[in-house]
């Protein structure tokens, strides 16, 4: 039986249509001849995006299959995976990120973040389905995935009967106002505490904000979950109380305390007070409280690092009594009589 190059007819036929043919192809002998296998060197490079395949051999039938590609990339500053289902394999980005598939094929996309990371969507070529995304390849096409960082909320509190001011070093938070935040998971975020001019700083509240070696007032907070975090501000000032049967006044230097009861005022965070104790007339100083952190005599000396409580205790002069009756007058028994105590 007669031998018929059709290789070269169908090439022929091929590049006339613009079709580069990137597989042999084979006719079965059936009374029309036999096609011979082209070397390679006349099929051509081919095309990354088509070519031509030949099923049933046995009827000389050819099928032109075109073939797409489809290339992932993420975005963001998260970590994580994008795959293909057990159906449509091969895209797994990490490593492959960049795949052909015959047109027509439905690509199912998951997206899975790491550690630390949550998935922020997906864009480009994507029908999005259940947080998976299809893609049907009747073209070249691009899917873009973003993962960010996981993010875990700060949130800060104020405690004490003091004022002041909560800020974040990022200037996300500045409390009152705005005191809470969402923060990158493991990210540090540094806290200040500013107590107002009438006010102390007394410490943070929960273990999560851990103060610097070199300022208690500033504290840095990991962000490893979702945090709270608390300033206590107490009122800088002196309360003084009087004590005993005598009677006096207090008074402080600087100005601020004058008073014979009870008294308070504030004071410069921070400063030294000194208060002096001034008995009435009958009366005199006996001493103060232990509230003093420096006594002499009739002056106490507190630091104004907390609120202070002092008390002065007065109590009455005593006077000594001596009777001394005339040599010639006789002093009966019961005998009563009005006396002025003048404290001569």
């Amino acid at each position: 039986m007669a031998k018929v190059d059709l290789g070269a007819h169908f090439r022929a036929v091929a590049r006339g249509l613009g079709i580069h043919v990137l597989v042999p192809l084979f006719v079965a002998s059936m009374g029309c001849g036999e096609l011979t296998a082209p070397d390679r060197a006349d099929a051509g490079e081919g095309d990354s995006a088509q070519h031509t395949t030949a099923s049933k051999p046995d009827s000389g039938q050819v099928t032109h299959v075109r073939r797409f590609r489809l290339i992932v990339s993420k975005s963001g500053d998260g970590r994580g995976r994008i795959a293909a289902s057990e159906e449509t394999p091969s895209i797994d980005c990490g490593t492959n990120c960049s795949e052909s598939y015959d047109a027509g094929t439905i690509v199912t996309l998951i997206a899975t973040p790491e550690a630390g990371a949550q998935f922020g969507g997906w864009g480009g070529d994507c029908h999005v389905v259940q947080d998976t995304c299809q893609v049907t390849m009747d073209g070249d096409r691009e899917v873009v995935a973003a993962f960010d960082h996981q993010l875990v909320s700060l949130s800060v509190t104020f405690s004490g009967d003091g004022r002041g001011e909560i800020a974040s070093k990022d200037g996300e938070i500045a409390c009152p106002g705005k005191c809470s935040a969402s923060y990158a998971m493991g990210s540090s975020v540094t806290l200040s505490a500013e107590p107002d001019a009438t006010s102390i700083f007394d410490g943070w509240t929960g273990s999560s904000c851990v103060p610097t070696s070199s300022v208690e007032a500033v504290c840095e907070v990991d962000m490893e979950s979702a945090v709270t975090v608390g300033a206590r501000f107490l009122p800088s000032r002196v309360r003084v109380s009087k004590e005993g049967n005598g009677e006096g006044i207090v008074v402080s230097s600087p100005d601020g305390i004058e008073c014979g009861d009870a008294c308070t005022s504030a004071f410069a965070p921070g400063s030294a007070v000194t208060l002096s104790a001034l008995p009435s007339e009958h009366s005199r100083f006996l001493k103060w409280s232990a509230g003093c952190d420096d006594v002499a005599d009739d002056r106490c000396v507190v630091s104004v690092d907390r609120p202070r409580d002092v008390s002065a205790e007065f109590g009455l002069m005593e006077y000594l009594l001596s009777v001394h009756p005339k040599r010639d007058r006789v002093v009966q028994p019961n005998t009563r009589a009005a006396v002025r105590l003048t404290g001569r």
